[in-house]
């Protein structure tokens, strides 16, 4: 018996995007820890675009491993000096 190297394989899929997991920081430490077997992690582009410390790290470390997609859920009023060109 082998293992499957994806949640794709694991399922059986063959012309899919795989399985994803949106992001949460509870779950920084089990991720880090188990390495788990999907096949892309969604985050919240608002939560950690801003953001430094261990949100920043974390993302960079998955990152290495899995693909990201990020998803923006609002465009508010806010915008960040650095970005004001994009809103113009």
């Amino acid at each position: 018996m082998t293992t499957p190297d994806s949640a794709s394989e694991m399922l059986g899929e063959q012309d899919s995007l795989g399985l994803g997991v949106g992001l949460r920081t509870v779950h920084f430490s089990s991720i880090l820890e188990h390495w788990p077997t999907v096949d892309w992690f969604k985050i919240i582009s608002e939560n950690v675009v801003h953001c430094g410390g261990r949100p920043r790290y974390v993302l960079h470390q998955m990152a290495d491993r899995y693909p990201i997609v990020m998803h923006g859920v609002s465009r508010t009023g806010y915008t960040p000096s650095c970005c004001s060109d994009w809103f113009a």
